[in-house]
């Protein structure tokens, strides 16, 4: 059984919980794949010795900001010939920048996140730069993907997607962006920024911006457990890497 926590804390990386166990198609225990979050172990559980088994899900990308954490998990899905299936959660149009960075044609990539004070769940420096902020709109963080997960590793999972989705740039090259805005107290608010290489000025951009309706104070929207249910349903098809689903 797998088991992991906030970042920093003792019992791995990512959200603070447990094995949700495996679950099939209709929600049974004991089914075809596994939900999780990464491991520390040294067993043949996510990240150990071992390879995968079943085909796990990765609940809290976040972990993958982690280079070790990552280097584990990537040599035991080889290992195991199973895949480790990451939800893109709230990302849209993560096909199209998995393919752009394929390609080679994928410059940049930023994501923005806004919602209000109360859904957010930070850590350290972002906790006091939150509370500081007396109720105001205010950019609590722009820059590198990396440094940001283990300070708001509750909120930045789809940033995280991103940084999979195009391995290229990966989490220290993909630029996040989270925006503190109590007038939008109902709503999760995801833009992301797509960016071709090309002539400056004249390169392709794509921006999309994604509004998921949400409990006032809650950390996910509405739209969040469909997401995941239709990530659920993607993971088959593939063996031994890391996938988006």
């Amino acid at each position: 059984m797998a088991s992991w926590g906030h970042w920093g804390h003792r019992g791995g990386w990512g959200h603070q919980g447990g094995s949700i166990g495996a679950v099939g198609t209709r929600g049974r225990r004991g089914g075809d794949v596994g939900i999780r979050g990464s491991s520390t172990d040294g067993g043949g559980t996510p990240g150990g010795r071992g390879g995968l088994s079943r085909r796990p899900q990765l609940g809290s990308p976040t972990a993958l900001a982690d280079p070790e954490t990552e280097r584990r998990l990537r040599g035991a899905a080889e290992r195991g010939g199973h895949t480790l299936y990451v939800p893109r959660g709230a990302l849209w149009g993560c096909e199209d920048i998995r393919r752009m960075d394929e390609a080679g044609t994928l410059a940049a990539l930023k994501v923005t996140m806004t919602k209000a004070p109360q859904s957010f769940r930070l850590e350290g420096r972002l906790r006091e730069r939150l509370a500081a902020g007396g109720g105001t709109r205010s950019v609590l963080y722009e820059g590198p993907l990396r440094p940001l997960c283990p300070l708001a590793p509750n909120n930045v999972n789809t940033m995280a997607a991103a940084a999979v989705a195009a391995p290229r740039l990966g989490f220290d090259g993909v630029r996040a962006c989270l925006v503190a805005d109590p007038s939008v107290p109902e709503w999760h608010i995801v833009e992301v920024e797509v960016t071709s290489v090309g002539d400056e000025g004249r390169a392709l951009r794509v921006t999309s911006t994604r509004r998921n309706p949400a409990v006032p104070g809650a950390v996910t929207g509405k739209a969040t457990r469909d997401a995941f249910w239709s990530s659920l349903l993607a993971c088959h098809g593939h063996g031994g890497c890391v996938q988006l689903c």
